[in-house]
């Protein structure tokens, strides 16, 4: 018997990102991620990041038949966050967004599963995003399961890297 398919290959999408590519990057601890992804509207669509080179740094929004949830950080230095009541002044280790301001919207759906499950076990988040809107989340996780996320050095840490296409239909 002979299966025939409808589907088209789908060509291989360049998610690379060179130096001069990446109009923004954001580094903050995943506690604060986690934080603003469970502070989001579960019944929207879409959600929307924001990154802009002054106060509020970071920006994470979205609109729903509940109403509207933004979550600002308005950056800062400092020491590791140990809880989630830490001070949320600690909250970004870095931001860069040298063309003044980003914002993209993301469809929740996609992004939410994973990004709940990846920040139970990661330390950090790196996110960027390129100029097409192409969202790169890049996690430091622990690989040794006997030591807590606090304490385990950089050699003891392992990436996952989530790579997500903007929503068009937001933009």
């Amino acid at each position: 018997m002979d299966v025939e398919s409808t589907q088209e290959e789908l060509s291989e999408i360049e998610t690379q990102f060179a130096a001069n590519d990446v109009a923004c990057k954001v580094l903050m601890k995943s506690i604060w991620l986690s934080q603003a992804i469970s502070e989001l509207n579960a019944t929207t669509d879409t959600f929307c990041i924001q990154v802009q080179d002054k106060t509020p740094y970071l920006q994470i929004s979205s609109k729903g038949m509940a109403g509207e949830t933004m979550v600002e950080y308005e950056g800062g230095q400092g020491g590791p966050v140990s809880s989630p009541n830490a001070d949320e002044h600690d909250a970004l280790e870095n931001v860069e967004c040298p063309n003044g301001m980003v914002s993209q919207g993301y469809k929740y759906s996609v992004v939410q599963p994973v990004l709940k499950q990846l920040l139970l076990f990661s330390a950090k988040v790196s996110m960027r995003i390129n100029t097409e809107g192409i969202l790169s989340m890049q996690f430091m996780v622990p690989v040794q399961a006997n030591e807590p996320t606090s304490v385990a050095s950089t050699a003891d840490m392992g990436f996952v890297n989530f790579v997500c296409l903007p929503d068009i239909g937001s933009a």
